[in-house]
C-alpha cells in the first residue's frame, strides 16, 4: 500500500471497479521501480510490450501522497510524449486502453482493467439534486456503506430513514432493489424526485412509516393494522431517551 494505492497479489474479479466508492481503477501492476524519470521510462517500456499496437493509448497518472521528483503534469506529458514516441497511438479523450502510473515512493505501472462508474457522484452532493438537506450521507460514503453490507445484486435493502434518498440512490445504481421509508411528507416527495432525477423508480418503493420513532414508550401501545415487532431504546442524551418501533403489518 502507497498511501491511497493499494497492491494485490490476486487478480480482481470483472465488475469490481463498478462498486467502487472510493477507488478510480483496477489494473495489472507491471513494473514496480524507484520514482526517478529513467526508471520511470524503462518500466513504461516493459509496460508497453502488453499493449496492442493497432488500437489507441492513454495514460492515468495518480499522485495519491501529492509527493515526488516529478510534477504530475510533468509526468503525464513526458509518459504521453514516450509512448508516442515508441509507435504508439496516443489519444486521451476516448483511448481503447489505458496504462497508469502512480508515484509515491515507489512507481507502479500497469495496465487498467477497468475503471469505476461515478456517474452521478457529483450530482448526488446535494447542491444538484432537485432537493437536499443541511446533513445527507455523501455518496461516497453511502456507496461505501452498500458494499460493506455485503448484499448480492439483486438483494433487497430497507432504508427506514429515507431523506433525500442519498444511501437508497447509491444501493439502486449497485443493482439492489431498495424499499425506502420516510415519515415527512415533504422529504417523502423530494426523495422520490431525487430518484426521478436519476431515473431509478423502478428500482424503489417508496412507502409510508414502517419504522417509528418517539420519546414515549406507550407510542407503541395501539397502532392500528400493526403489530409491534421490537421497540429498541436508545439514549441520545441524559435528558433524553428515544424509542424506535420496528412495526410488521398484521394479515
Amino acid at each position: 500500500m502507497d498511501n491511497r494505492a493499494v497492491y494485490f497479489s490476486d487478480i480482481l474479479p470483472t465488475g469490481i471497479s463498478s462498486r467502487l466508492a472510493f477507488g478510480r481503477f483496477h489494473g495489472r501492476l507491471l513494473e514496480h521501480t524507484t520514482p526517478d524519470w529513467i526508471s520511470i521510462e524503462r518500466a513504461l517500456g516493459k509496460a508497453a510490450i502488453h499493449l496492442d499496437r493497432t488500437r489507441s493509448v492513454s495514460v492515468k497518472v495518480v499522485t495519491p501522497s501529492r509527493r515526488g521528483p516529478i510534477s504530475r503534469a510533468d509526468l503525464f506529458e513526458r509518459s504521453s510524449s514516450f509512448l508516442s514516441q515508441h509507435g504508439l497511438r496516443v489519444h486521451h479523450k476516448s483511448p481503447d486502453q489505458k496504462l497508469f502510473v502512480v508515484m509515491g515512493e515507489r512507481v507502479g505501472v500497469g495496465i487498467i482493467d477497468e475503471e469505476s462508474d461515478r456517474t452521478g457522484f457529483a450530482m448526488g452532493q446535494g447542491a444538484r439534486f432537485p432537493f437536499s438537506r443541511s446533513t445527507v450521507v455523501e455518496p461516497k460514503t453511502a456507496r461505501a456503506m452498500v458494499n460493506l453490507s455485503g448484499l448480492p445484486c439483486g438483494a433487497t435493502v430497507l432504508d427506514p430513514f429515507l431523506g433525500p434518498a442519498n444511501l437508497a440512490i447509491e444501493a439502486a445504481r449497485l443493482n439492489l432493489s431498495v424499499v425506502g421509508v420516510e415519515s415527512d411528507p415533504k422529504v417523502w416527495e423530494g426523495a422520490g424526485d431525487n430518484i426521478d432525477a436519476m431515473s431509478l423508480r423502478s428500482k424503489m418503493s417508496v412507502g409510508a412509516p414502517l419504522v417509528v420513532d418517539s420519546d414515549e414508550e406507550k407510542t407503541f401501545e395501539d397502532i392500528p393494522d400493526f403489530t409491534i415487532d421490537h421497540v429498541y431504546s436508545l439514549r441520545v442524551h441524559k435528558s433524553l431517551t428515544r424509542f424506535i418501533g420496528v412495526l410488521r403489518k398484521r394479515n
